[in-house]
């Protein structure tokens, strides 16, 4: 598995959800093995999900993907790529995320309350449909020009309003 590149988180201080998440490798049918995890949401950064793997690196393994990918993945097969989400068989009480990366990939299960939950949680935030309304645009382009460590536009080197000095 590989860390994947995102835009970078925008402000300080916004709400975020996170939930320990039990989460299983699944690594032959009826045999898995338990991976230490979290499922976290970020205001900021609203189209995303992270969910951290604890595999026993220094760090977690963050993978990001979007959150109606798996809202979605919870009913329905879905997704293309990297990362692919789907209930499980017989009711639905798990789901499945399957990563793929460059070192190869992984099936993940999870209870489908539990994600169902965390999403529920993400919702009353930033409700699904509306994520557009909690970006700041202008920002976000300033940063990815300029990348600045400060979320704050004046540190950005960009005008009100959103246009930078050339």
């Amino acid at each position: 598995m590989r860390r994947l590149s995102r835009v970078p988180v925008q402000g300080a201080g916004a709400p975020t959800v996170s939930t320990r998440l039990d989460l299983h490798l699944v690594v032959a049918p009826g045999a898995a093995v338990p991976v230490p995890s979290c499922l976290r949401y970020d205001v900021r950064d609203p189209y995303a999900v992270f969910l951290d793997l604890h595999v026993g690196l220094e760090a977690p393994v963050v993978w990001a993907f979007a959150r109606e990918l798996l809202a979605t993945g919870l009913r329905e097969w879905t997704g293309v790529g990297d990362v692919t989400v789907h209930p499980g068989a017989g009711g639905g009480q798990n789901v499945y995320v399957s990563l793929r990366g460059e070192a190869g990939g992984a099936v993940l299960r999870a209870r489908s309350r539990d994600v169902g939950g965390f999403l529920w949680r993400t919702e009353r935030l930033v409700p699904i449909g509306s994520e557009r309304e909690h970006l700041d645009l202008d920002l976000l382009l300033c940063r990815l020009r300029r990348h600045p460590s400060s979320g704050r536009m004046e540190d950005c080197g960009c005008r009100p309003g959103g246009a930078a000095p050339m």
